[in-house]
């Protein structure tokens, strides 16, 4: 069963709910995208892997790609971070988005301890390769909670392009449930 969002006209003086919206939920695994015209909360649990949103703001949709690893134009699998932005933007542009109207989020690359020696993790790299990749194709970043020792769970809502995140100390087998 999913959500019910009640949504507001703004000219709307009594406040009354004009149209009832009804979200339905899609736990994403890492090394995943997922894409879906229809509105739907996106979860996700990250460690040191870093999770890319799209959306697109004349449709009112959006997609997300959880990634472990950076790769590049050679990539084959969605589980690296080009590869997968790659496809969740073709994937979005097969559904007539525009680039023109596609905004990114970042989230993730945490550590769990700082090492001082070692100044190139793989979380650093993958949140480097991220804004890379979206900078390439001109997307915008809109807003970003990288790095850090924590990981994160997040929540994202397609529709309004807005993110829960909590931040945890640990992430266990159960927090990948939904």
């Amino acid at each position: 069963m999913g959500v019910k969002i009640l949504m507001k006209k703004s000219h709307d003086k009594e406040e009354k709910p004009s149209k009832e919206l009804v979200l339905g939920k899609k736990m994403l695994a890492k090394g995943s995208v997922f894409f879906s015209e229809e509105p739907i909360y996106i979860s996700t649990v990250l460690g040191s892997g870093v999770a890319v949103t799209i959306w697109d703001r004349s449709f009112r949709r959006g997609g997300m790609v959880h990634f472990l690893r950076p790769g590049d134009a050679k990539s084959t699998s969605v589980a690296e971070g080009y590869r997968g932005i790659i496809e969740l933007l073709r994937t979005m542009k097969e559904y007539g988005s525009k680039r023109s109207d596609l905004l990114a989020q970042i989230y993730g690359g945490g550590k769990k301890t700082i090492d001082k020696m070692d100044s190139k993790s793989i979380s650093e790299y993958n949140i480097k390769h991220a804004r890379k990749v979206l900078k390439h194709f001109h997307i915008p970043i809109i807003s970003e909670d990288v790095g850090g020792i924590f990981g994160r769970k997040l929540i994202y809502n397609s529709f309004s392009n807005e993110m829960v995140i909590a931040k945890v100390n640990e992430i266990r087998d159960s927090d990948w449930l939904n």
